[in-house]
């Protein structure tokens, strides 16, 4: 009866340690991310339209974001200056081909989601903004029907799985 008692105790006593020692969820070390909106937001008085993009993501260490100070340091030069990445779609013929030559960019940077002493596991939504200038631009037309890929990094250099959006009409009015 007594061991019973002793058994039983240990077992109350190992779960109780199990769970308080709950450190958040379990995501990957690569960052996972999903498509949530996107949308245009025309801008006509300004001769602009901004493109949105929200994307959701889960990180397990939370080293997402770069701020001044990493841009131009090792590693975070050339093509890892930045850590938000896109590429454009536009819809001919019922068939998606990729613009390449819109002339601005796409991708981009955005800033720590956490202190950088304060890591672990995150998770949210990340809104990035495209601005295309309305004059000069050859290559989108109104009614031009476009699409992204998008891709995120993280401070160890991690790329994301790649996610499409779903479909917007550029329209200016």
């Amino acid at each position: 009866m007594r061991n019973t008692i002793l058994s039983l105790l240990i077992v109350v006593v190992g779960v109780i340690g199990f769970s308080s020692c709950d450190k958040g969820p379990d995501y990957p070390t690569v960052p996972q991310i999903e498509f949530r909106d996107i949308g245009l937001i025309p801008n006509p008085s300004k001769g602009i339209d901004t493109l949105f993009i929200d994307i959701g993501f889960e990180d397990k260490e939370g080293d997402l974001g770069l701020d001044e100070s990493d841009v131009g340091k090792d590693p975070f030069v050339d093509e890892f200056s930045t850590n938000f990445r896109a590429s454009l779609f536009r819809k001919e013929n019922g068939e998606f081909v990729e613009i390449d030559d819109l002339g601005v960019s796409l991708g981009g940077r955005f800033s720590p989601l956490v202190p950088k002493d304060k890591l672990g596991p995150i998770d949210g939504v990340i809104t990035h903004l495209v601005v295309i200038p309305r004059s000069n631009n050859p290559v989108l037309s109104q009614g031009d029907t476009l699409r992204l890929e998008v891709s995120i990094l993280d401070r160890a250099l991690n790329v994301s799985n790649t996610v499409t959006t779903g479909e917007v009409v550029y329209i200016w009015d």
